[in-house]
């Protein structure tokens, strides 16, 4: 049931959807990419859904923008490739930022 419901979240209409080969640029770089459009109607308002995927980067899409009627009410965006942030151990302080010089700021 797992596979079935992540393969559902990942599938649009074929008669409300368009797709079409770009190049996308996020702050996170120019990707040759897909766009997928879905466009709908939904308690009749219209909706525009917007979803970049880099061929290069499984996974999300590298934006994604919702549209109601025109209006922009959701929006997410790829900043940055291949870098991990370590979350801070609980109970210690995070280290302190440095610039350059290696002085703490």
């Amino acid at each position: 049931a797992l596979w079935k419901g992540l393969q559902m979240h990942a599938s649009f209409p074929e008669h409300d959807t368009t797709i079409k080969a770009l190049t996308h640029t996020t702050p996170a770089g120019s990707f040759p990419s897909w766009r997928y459009e879905v466009r709908r109607r939904v308690g009749g308002k219209r909706h525009v859904l917007r979803f970049w995927f880099a061929k290069s980067l499984p996974g999300p899409p590298v934006e994604f923008d919702h549209r109601v009627d025109g209006r922009r009410v959701f929006r997410m965006v790829l900043l940055v490739v291949g870098r991990v942030v370590k979350p801070p151990t609980p109970g210690r302080r995070p280290p302190r930022r440095t610039g350059s010089t290696g002085r703490a700021r």
